[in-house]
């Protein structure tokens, strides 16, 4: 049986940079860009309990306040609905914004500040 983790960074590239390298340690790892920062699902090939859910979670540095809101969930019995990460969220003006897959590892591309010199 495998588990999957998810793990939501908000910030930047070196932060994401750093959980996925810490990641790999554990599993197979996917990256999703997102408007404030990136989902990391890591494919672990066993079965794991929610503490040890929690445990990579924290040690990987997934949000705070998400990892907060799971434990409530945990507490209540709702072991289902522990660790959700949504690739699809509504904006307030009714848009629809999809998050997408990177190679991690692929350098983002710079344009040069001397173009918009005028």
């Amino acid at each position: 049986m495998q588990s999957i983790v998810g793990v939501d960074i908000d910030g930047g590239r070196r932060k994401m940079l750093q959980c996925y390298f810490n990641a790999k340690q554990f599993g197979e790892v996917t990256v999703m860009e997102t408007r404030h920062g990136y989902h990391l699902y890591i494919l672990v090939d066993r079965e794991l309990t929610v503490e040890e859910n929690f445990y990579m979670r924290r040690v990987l540095g997934d949000d705070w306040q998400r990892l907060q809101y799971d434990e409530l969930k945990r507490d209540l019995g709702l072991i289902d609905f522990i660790d959700t990460l949504f690739v699809t969220k509504r904006e307030r003006d009714g848009s629809t914004y999809h998050v997408k897959e990177i190679d991690p590892l692929t350098p983002p591309m710079y344009v040069p500040r001397q173009v918009f010199k005028r």
